[in-house]
């Protein structure tokens, strides 16, 4: 709709860049009424009119339109035409004026209606043109494609990957070819199947195979019914790749069967697809961008692998004696193993479980290697925030998130840029088992041949969320250098979490409870909601909001123990709401100061998976302290935000808390699995909860990583087949 600003309530001194939440009454052209009107950067020049998208919303301050978007009103006087094109394009009159010189009055509409025009400007500077073409789409027809992709049915978040990979054939690919949707929005076939019967959209019969054959790649790496509860393979072996892209297209006849399989050698001769053997003798399909990251992976690592080692690791017995003796024990063999192979070679593994000394060893080897190579730089990584800051306080040294340390930016569509070469001689990574292919192909990638690398992970835990097993495969590649902690030493008084960890890893359900390791035992779901809620608030009245946390393999609502039941039921609890208290409403959600949040999606200034609190909600922004890093949100932003009062265990990865509350039961069905269960427990520092069943707990132990469920990857193959040709 038309409206014309009239009056700005809020801010009421703003800058001259003011981009933040704006309240304001404005004329309703149509209507010719006045209205109120809310939105994030609105123009506020009294007089402006702007075409705005938005829905009218009540609250306890009245009724109001909400503004989702919008695009300024330009005039036809030659002056506005050339200052709007300047503005959009973020370029200087020069191709303002061209445009202008060609099509006068007309000039916005025929660029609305064509950007490229821009593309055939004669006389500018190519690279200045392109500039300009996509400042013109990101900055005016972003808005304008996704109303038309609206119209179509599609809903936003595919709205927005399409536009930012196709521009202006944004419309063209959703409206003609829309099973191509699939790839580019990396939707499964479901989805885009369903939106092209119900919108009437158009797409040929190739494009439909493509879709059916990249979806088995999708599901296979992000999960779906295919592959039942496993998920994260990098590959498929191509009978299953065939077959269960013909069952989704429901292909029967000799016929189809024909053309359908021609179809698939096509898709692989367009190199959208690559083929291997691996060692079992199986051909394996992989689809591009991962084969890639696979690919890549293997040849840096191997790079690493074969350079020179010119750091100092000698007289290592008389170094660890003396680290010995500062700290006053004696490491086991097991210990000393991990310290001389870390030492030894240029890249490394650790592995172990809770109470095996990683976090000592670690300091070991920092603290050796810095005393004998004086020079040398060190650096620390981990995959999340909470691991970056444990690994600090058990070192003593500043330690940074994987992504900080990369300085891996995300671009429109969400998707990691290039990283920065790292500039360190030593480099220790904690917490590897939660590295996919794709940040492990950015992170070895950054690392200069030549630098000592060791790579610290607990092979029993859950693997990554994204694709691949990369902790996995480099143990399996039987080429890296390994040392495996085995042993934790248990004296009287000492926890029972780490007894009954190492029991259920190795399938032993025959555990120990005790004060610290206790068994509450509910029949259904709603039982243990009610007793989640009681364990949650007598915890947290005991040892704080920050040292609890509810764990669940289920994140969204459906059932009373889930991730998302239990935050909405508890929220009222640990921070009740408070008449005057400001609160923000976000996707069914009022979130107000001192709420525990979570952030689900990468940014510049925040990863996925970081825990903060909401300090301040004022003028439409929400100010939150991720641990010391503040950042300030606007409404758009709080849409990556949910409450993180509980959390699902693959979430939870690299977090420890002081108490864990974690509930199994058996309709929990193919999520019962022992590194499940295993990772939950191992978050706890001092107190462990399992609220359920004790069949459903002893299930899960049982149901151990058979090769059924082991993830199919190629990485270690590959390793090895790089070293073989070396």
């Amino acid at each position: 709709m038309i409206l014309k600003v009239k009056k700005v309530i809020y801010p009421k001194n703003p800058e001259a860049d003011y981009k933040g939440f704006v309240i304001m009454f404005a004329l309703l052209i149509e209507k010719q009424t006045d209205i109120m009107v809310k939105g994030s950067g609105l123009p506020l020049c009294s007089g402006t009119v702007f075409d705005a998208e938005g829905e009218f919303k009540k609250d306890k301050y009245g009724e109001a339109y909400n503004v989702t978007g919008f695009l300024p009103v330009i005039g036809v006087d030659e002056k506005s035409i050339i200052d709007a094109i300047c503005s959009i394009t973020e370029e200087d009159t020069e191709i303002a004026e061209a445009v202008y010189s060609k099509y006068k009055a007309e000039s916005i509409e025929k660029l609305d209606a064509e950007p490229k025009l821009l593309l055939n400007l004669k006389g500018i500077c190519p690279r200045k043109k392109r500039r300009a073409y996509y400042k013109y789409i990101e900055n005016r027809l972003s808005i304008k494609y996704m109303r038309e992709l609206k119209k179509c049915g599609i809903p936003t978040y595919m709205a927005v990957k399409l536009i930012n990979a196709h521009k202006d054939g944004a419309l063209t690919t959703a409206k003609e070819h829309a099973y191509q949707m699939c790839e580019v929005c990396n939707v499964n076939f479901k989805t885009v199947d369903a939106l092209i019967k119900k919108n009437g959209l158009k797409s040929s019969y190739t494009e439909k195979v493509y879709a059916a054959l990249y979806d088995v790649f999708l599901q296979a790496e992000n999960g779906g019914p295919l592959f039942g509860s496993v998920s994260g393979h990098c590959c498929v072996s191509v009978q299953d790749w065939i077959e269960m892209a013909a069952s989704t297209l429901k292909v029967s006849s000799q016929g189809e069967k024909d053309k359908f399989i021609s179809l698939a050698r096509k898709y692989v001769l367009q190199h959208k697809v690559y083929l291997d053997r691996d060692s079992d003798n199986t051909i394996y399909a992989t689809r591009e961008k991962t084969y890639w990251a696979e690919t890549n992976t293997a040849q840096y690592i191997v790079s690493l692998l074969k350079a020179n080692d010119t750091s100092n690791a000698s007289n290592l017995d008389s170094e660890i004696a003396i680290m010995e003796e500062k700290v006053g024990f004696s490491l086991t063999n097991e210990q000393r193993n991990a310290v001389e192979t870390a030492l030894n070679n240029l890249i490394s593994v650790i592995t172990g479980g809770p109470g095996t000394g990683k976090s000592t060893i670690l300091n070991f080897i920092r603290t050796i290697y810095a005393k004998k190579n004086t020079k040398g730089k060190i650096l620390l990584l981990a995959p999340t925030g909470k691991a970056a800051r444990r690994m600090q306080e058990t070192t003593g040294c500043r330690s940074l998130t994987i992504h900080r340390g990369l300085q891996l930016k995300v671009d429109n569509a969400g998707e990691f840029g290039e990283p920065i070469p790292i500039d360190a001689d030593f480099i220790l990574i904690d917490e590897i088992s939660m590295l996919d292919i794709f940040i492990a192909e950015k992170l070895f990638k950054s690392i200069k041949p030549g630098t000592k690398v060791v790579l610290v992970g607990d092979v029993d835990q859950l693997p990554s969320v994204g694709a691949g097993a990369v902790l996995d495969d480099l143990i399996d590649s039987n080429i890296i250098p390994l040392a495996r902690l085995t042993q934790a030493k248990r004296q009287a008084g000492d926890s029972h979490i780490i007894l009954n960890s190492f029991l259920m890893k190795n399938g032993n359900y025959d555990l120990e409870y005790a004060d610290d390791f206790i068994l509450d035992v509910t029949d259904n779901f709603e039982q243990a909601a009610e007793e989640v809620d009681k364990i949650f608030l007598k915890e947290v009245k005991r040892v704080g909001i920050n040292n609890v946390v509810m764990l669940s393999p289920y994140r969204k609502k459906g059932t009373a123990t889930s991730v998302e039941d239990f935050n909405t039921r508890i929220h009222d609890q640990v921070n009740p709401p408070i008449e005057g208290k400001p609160y923000m409403y976000s996707k069914g959600t009022k979130y107000r100061e001192g709420d525990k949040v979570m952030q689900t999606s990468n940014t510049n200034d925040v990863s996925n998976g970081d825990v903060g609190y909401i300090t301040e909600i004022s003028g439409g922004k929400v100010t939150i302290d991720f641990d010391g890093r503040v950042v300030e949100y606007d409404k758009n932003d709080m849409d990556n935000v949910v409450l993180a009062y509980a959390t699902t265990v693959h979430k939870s990865q690299g977090s420890e808390y002081k108490v864990v509350i974690f509930n199994i039961q058996n309709e929990h069905g193919m999520l019962k699995k022992r590194n499940l269960i295993y990772t939950a427990v191992t978050r706890a520092k001092e107190k462990v909860y399992i609220v359920g069943s004790k069949k459903a707990l002893v299930d899960s132990i049982n149901h151990g990583t058979t090769g059924e469920d082991r993830r199919r990857t190629l990485l270690a193959h590959r390793i090895k087949l790089l070293c073989e040709q070396n």
